[in-house]
């Protein structure tokens, strides 16, 4: 304990050390104890000061609290007044030992929290700012100028702040925060601003105002470094931009995205320009909801998706509007491999199946013709081949001429064999045809020494002229070799089209369909190719042609669908 006689003297003592409590009287020599706690107050607001008065009133009283005194006593009239005062000197000590370690750990509490909100702006690589609505005083957090790469720490001014920015940014920040600070409205906009070496940065300003007695005192805010998530929304946006070209683009089909409600949420496609239904019919739709869906493509459809939702994939065919749909599916997985939702693409294969069906009907019969070709040419061969033998062995020549008929017969096979794979394809050659020149034309070329004809048609049609005489030089020589006899040739006119009808025995109505197979032939010298032949060149043509029994009881070939030019 330390003892002063004098105020100036007490106030020497407590600049000399540290003192933990004051305890003055009032009445000092040239002064007052007020006058010394004011004096204490001056230099040390925190220490205890205890105004110890033998004689007192309400008037010191209230001084020595306005002064800041720690606790006011009056002396006691007995020694009680010693008891009283230590008391309240322990009191007193003790209480500014506790508020000083609240405030030190208040003090360690602020530094900790600066600590993790530096580490936080960092992290997030976002500042914070504050601006005096009134004086337009601009604060700014650490980060914030390590984001605009300033090295001074003096806070800048609005107008320099704003220069950070590019046009026409800096006019749309600039009226974000005049908003906030008349209209008293929170802001939120995205800025570029330069960086030294020339490299271009997106900010993300963000603005709140504080309204103190219903007027805007200052405007919070921060601003983060969005650069990277802008590079990714705008790879997003072009990866976007493709995958929607792409889908719109889709050939014949179309592209189907839809959520885990199983509502479409984007379609689009080719394939839509072939149908009714379009896109807009079932974006924003469920499977259910879309009114074109027959009730069995709809729950075809909503099986295939429930199944991608669940994480499958399909592929099943279905059909729509008359056309084949190949569905193939897959499910759309987030980051962390949650189904978000699914998509399906639908490509149309009623083509793709219509000529898988007609290449499998092809194969077919080319399997059967190479079994007769085989068949029918390995007979004629192994019989040139023992005669020519015998004839080698034996020295008759008059063998050869067996070797030769085998050999001509093999040459006609050969022969019916090519005409048969020229004539299955398209006519292209087609020009106008008088078919009763024709019809003569092949009548004189064709050895039929046992035929007579009659044209009774003065047609021209649409036809390739090589082909037609194949077909009807096929009809003739038919007609000759499964007929004994002489026989009457006609060719005659239809309404669309025309018709050869011999008067010979005519054809079971039983083996009219089987006439135009390959190998099918009731002649012996005959090759099973000459009536298949005319099939093909009528198919060529896009002709029908059909068997029937002809005015005498002869074959008859109706030709059919024919383009007739004229008939005169």
């Amino acid at each position: 304990m330390t003892t002063a006689t004098t105020a100036s003297e007490g106030a020497s003592r407590l600049a000399d050390g540290d003192v933990d409590c004051v305890v003055s009287g009032y009445e000092l020599p040239a002064s007052t104890g007020v006058e010394l706690l004011e004096s204490v107050r001056a230099d040390d607001p925190d220490v205890p000061f205890i105004l110890h008065a033998r004689r007192g009133s309400e008037a010191v009283a209230s001084d020595a609290v306005s002064a800041g005194v720690t606790d006011y006593l009056r002396a006691a009239p007995d020694g009680r007044r010693h008891s009283a005062l230590a008391d309240r000197i322990v009191d007193a000590v003790q209480s500014r030992r506790a508020d000083a370690r609240d405030r030190d750990e208040r003090s360690r509490e602020l530094e900790r929290a600066k600590r993790l909100l530096a580490q936080t702006e960092r992290i997030a690589d976002v500042g914070g700012w504050e601006l005096d609505a009134d004086t337009e005083a601009l604060y700014w957090t650490d980060h914030l100028f390590e984001i605009f790469e300033v090295d001074d720490d003096r806070p800048p001014t609005l107008a320099e702040a704003l220069d950070a920015y590019l046009d026409p940014d800096r006019e749309d920040v600039a009226a974000a925060i005049e908003t906030a600070r008349d209209a008293a409205e929170p802001f939120g906009l995205d800025a570029r601003f330069e960086r030294t070496g020339g490299e271009v940065r997106w900010l993300q300003i963000r603005g709140e105002p504080v309204v103190e007695d219903d007027v805007v005192a200052a405007v919070r805010g921060a601003v983060q470094d969005v650069t990277d998530r802008k590079e990714r929304e705008a790879e997003l946006e072009r990866a976007e931009a493709r995958f929607r070209a792409l889908a719109e683009q889709f050939p014949n089909g179309g592209v189907h995205y839809f959520d885990r409600d199983l509502r479409y949420r984007y379609v689009a496609g080719g394939g839509f320009d072939a149908i009714e239904t379009s896109p807009e019919d079932l974006e924003g739709r469920t499977v259910d909801e879309v009114e074109p869906y027959p009730a069995e493509t709809a729950a075809d459809l909503e099986s295939v998706m429930t199944d991608t939702i669940e994480g499958a994939r399909r592929c099943e065919t279905l059909r729509f509007e008359g056309e084949a749909f190949e569905v193939r599916s897959a499910p759309f997985r987030g980051p962390d491999g949650d189904v978000l939702g699914g998509f399906f693409i639908a490509h149309n294969v009623t083509e793709r199946r219509r000529r898988e069906t007609d290449l499998e009907r092809k194969n077919e019969r080319l399997e059967r013709f190479a079994r007769v070709v085989s068949h029918d040419l390995r007979n004629p061969l192994s019989v040139a081949q023992g005669q020519l033998r015998l004839a080698m062995e034996s020295g008759r020549t008059d063998r050869l001429e067996k070797v030769a008929d085998a050999l001509d017969r093999s040459q006609s096979l050969i022969d019916d064999v090519l005409a048969l794979a020229r004539s299955g394809a398209a006519a292209t050659d087609e020009e106008p045809v008088a078919v009763d020149a024709v019809a003569q034309r092949c009548y004189e070329t064709v050895d039929t020494p046992s035929a007579a004809l009659d044209v009774e048609t003065e047609q021209t049609v649409r036809a390739d002229r090589n082909r037609l005489r194949r077909l009807l030089e096929n009809l003739y020589r038919n007609a000759v070799e499964h007929n004994d006899g002489e026989v009457t040739l006609t060719v005659g006119a239809l309404p669309d089209g025309f018709y050869v009808e011999d008067t010979g025995s005519g054809v079971p109505e039983d083996e009219r369909e089987s006439v135009f197979e390959v190998g099918h032939s009731s002649s012996a010298g005959g090759t099973g190719f000459g009536l298949k032949i005319v099939d093909r060149i009528a198919d060529g043509h896009d002709w029908d042609v059909s068997l029937t029994e002809g005015s005498e009881g002869g074959a008859r070939f109706e030709f059919t669908d024919v383009d007739v030019v004229s008939t005169e």
